[in-house]
């Protein structure tokens, strides 16, 4: 007669708790990772919206306006429809050209149809990582650097 057994075995259990381990180990490791996940995501976004409006004022023959606000976190082009408000862990500072900007505590940079740009310097920062987003005045190049941090 085959008698059947009840329960897990030492080894089953031990690699259970060893799998959960990981797990666990590895959610931690994510969780302290989301600002600098966070960061880079939204980096990504801003650049690749200032490489459209570029293309959109050399396209339409009309500039295209941009406007960093960096008190509110907040970047906003509205001929493309596209408001970016930044979550509150990332901070925002910026450097552009005086001349096109209105109003005080906003940075305006402008996207002419020639192709060329007023010029924009843009640092995109979390608790301890920066990124920085350049757009060349003359060829409207659209590119983001990691900062010091």
């Amino acid at each position: 007669m085959i008698r059947r057994r009840r329960g897990f075995t030492l080894t089953e259990t031990l690699l259970v708790l060893a799998l959960t381990a990981m797990l666990v180990g590895t959610v931690g490791f994510s969780m302290r990772a989301y600002p600098s996940l966070q960061l880079n995501q939204n980096v990504r976004v801003i650049a690749a919206q200032f490489r459209a409006a570029h293309r959109l004022a050399i396209l339409q023959g009309a500039p295209i306006r941009a406007v960093v606000m960096p008190r509110m976190r907040q970047i906003e082009i509205q001929e493309m429809g596209f408001n970016l408000v930044l979550p509150a862990k990332l901070t925002l500072r910026a450097t552009g050209a005086a001349s096109v900007t209105r109003q005080e505590g906003q940075i305006a940079l402008v996207f002419w149809p020639d192709g060329s740009t007023s010029g924009l310097e843009l640092a995109v920062s979390s608790v301890n990582t920066e990124q920085i987003i350049q757009v060349n005045w003359l060829t409207g190049r659209v590119s983001h650097t990691q900062g010091s941090g």
